[in-house]
């Protein structure tokens, strides 16, 4: 049996549809996990989709028992399921749906080969307007505390990464 964790995104419901024609009957579990819930998915439409926020006791039920999973997959390798595969028994399988800005994060440490000099001009000024303190003691608290999550982030997706058995993705030039 294999157990899909997923974002609620538009490729998803082909995905499913696919899976399904070529997989044994009922022999996938698909959650879609929210950090933030809300009961309606805006993408997602297929009716074996379970809808949990993640940690709830609806998503925990919604997975059950991870022993009766063969494999793990991960649409997305979000916070969450960093936090996730971490608890995941090292006897079962994990496998990593790359996406791509799943492995770009934080991006801090990849757009100066990433994105060209526009790109980066608009990133930073988004960025700049959205940590746009109200006051200067918010700001210095600010500059001090985005520095040390970004290097909090990357050592936990390290760990994360670790646990990773399979990165899987479709590039034609493999």
């Amino acid at each position: 049996m294999n157990l899909h964790l997923m974002p609620d995104d538009k490729f998803l419901d082909d995905f499913i549809d696919i899976a399904e024609s070529v997989d044994k009957f009922n022999n996938n579990t698909y959650v879609a996990y929210r950090a933030h819930f809300t009961d309606k998915l805006k993408y997602i439409n297929n009716e074996k989709v379970i809808v949990a926020k993640y940690k709830s006791q609806e998503f925990i039920n919604a997975i059950g028992d991870l022993g009766k999973y063969d494999k793990i997959f991960i649409h997305f390798f979000s916070e969450e399921m960093w936090d996730f595969v971490l608890t995941v028994p090292p006897q079962k399988k994990i496998y990593w749906l790359f996406w791509g800005g799943d492995f770009y994060y934080p991006p801090e440490y990849f757009d100066k080969f990433l994105f060209d000099t526009k790109t980066r001009k608009y990133f930073k000024d988004k960025q700049a307007a959205f940590y746009q303190p109200k006051s200067f003691l918010k700001k210095l608290i600010g500059t001090v505390r985005r520095p040390w999550r970004i290097y909090k982030n990357t050592l936990f997706k390290g760990r994360a990464i670790g646990r990773i058995d399979y990165f899987c993705h479709f590039n034609i030039l493999d």
